[in-house]
């Protein structure tokens, strides 16, 4: 199973699209989840379905603040994996290029 970003307004190809397999989006979404105080339960239970959850606005922005803050320093002072680190270095592209996006 693969999950699909489309981004909202995309400004650039950046802000187009996204895909993940599933072992490679459930970590990331975890993640989001657990430093983006702005995501309810109810997204994260979305955002683990291909079922078109919305993100924008105030969350989408949320999203774009915390990977910035979690990425800026280039050290992963998380514990979090390689791969899923890759991953939201390429998320925090992608949220920077478009208004919001749409997991399916």
């Amino acid at each position: 199973m693969t999950f699909d970003i489309m981004g909202i307004n995309p400004l650039n190809e950046n802000g187009l699209y996204l895909s993940f397999n599933n072992v490679s989006w459930y970590p990331l979404w975890n993640e989001l989840c657990r430093y983006v105080h702005e995501l309810t339960k109810e997204d994260q239970e979305k955002g683990s379905m291909n079922d078109g959850l919305l993100i924008d606005g105030n969350k989408h922005f949320a999203i774009i603040r915390t990977l910035d803050e979690v990425l800026s320093s280039g050290i992963n002072r998380y514990g979090i994996d390689d791969i899923t680190w890759s991953n939201l270095q390429a998320l925090l592209t992608f949220c920077e290029s478009n208004e919001g996006f749409r997991i399916w």
